[in-house]
């Protein structure tokens, strides 16, 4: 008697796993695609524009002074996803797809399939690197948490909130992050790609640079 060497449940596994690289990926397609820099839209557009333009359902406008925010709900595969715009001043600057995971070896997987995706789609990444949060706090550039399986203290860094992966593109009008980070709830991680307008980013590091110039300048003045 033959007897096939993968079982049922992993076969099952392999299969959905396929399904969802290839439903991300056909997203992904959408994403920058022809004039576009996400799904539907360009960077700059208005919330009217936006609106009209995103086929997901529709779940609330969040308003914060010169921010505002679109939320949507849609799925890719089995897995539940939001998709996120958000505003400057009524302007597109930054969107995403976000996806709620409550098991750790679920979560670091579907981070490497994702990350498979975005390098057909981009190429290889600027970097890959692990976060460490905390008072030892920094990038730690270095690829051995993507190998698997994966270490013991990294997947406990993730548990407890210490650590998340993350992944980065640039290209030419976005710049494209993958992160995958715990809450500080063990069970419920959160899986993002996020889109940001290179532009926008530029100009809020000049503001940053600026502010901090100010304060040290203002410290100076009072000693």
């Amino acid at each position: 008697m033959r007897i096939s060497s993968f079982s049922p449940a992993i076969q099952e596994y392999g299969m959905r796993k396929a399904l969802f690289l290839l439903l991300f990926l056909a997203a992904a397609s959408i994403l920058g695609a022809g004039q576009n820099n996400f799904r539907s839209t360009r960077w700059g557009m208005s919330i009217k524009e936006v609106s009209r333009k995103e086929t997901a359902r529709f779940i609330k406008r969040i308003n914060t002074g010169n921010d505002q925010q679109l939320l949507y709900r849609t799925s890719v595969g089995d897995m539940k996803a939001r998709v996120i715009y958000d505003f400057n001043r009524n302007k597109l600057v930054m969107a995403r797809y976000v996806f709620i995971i409550y098991d750790i070896d679920q979560g670091v997987e579907q981070y490497k399939t994702l990350r498979e995706v975005l390098i057909k789609k981009y190429g290889q990444p600027e970097f890959s690197r692990r976060i460490v949060h905390g008072e030892k706090g920094g990038e730690l550039a270095s690829l051995t948490y993507l190998l698997f399986p994966l270490k013991i203290w990294i997947k406990e860094g993730l548990r407890n909130g210490k650590i998340s992966l993350k992944t980065s593109w640039s290209k030419s009008e976005t710049l494209i992050d993958l992160f995958l980070e715990n809450k500080k709830d063990p069970d419920l991680y959160v899986l993002t790609v996020r889109y940001k307008s290179l532009l926008w980013a530029n100009e809020q590091e000049t503001l940053k640079a600026q502010k901090d110039k100010s304060k040290e300048e203002a410290l100076f003045k009072a000693l």
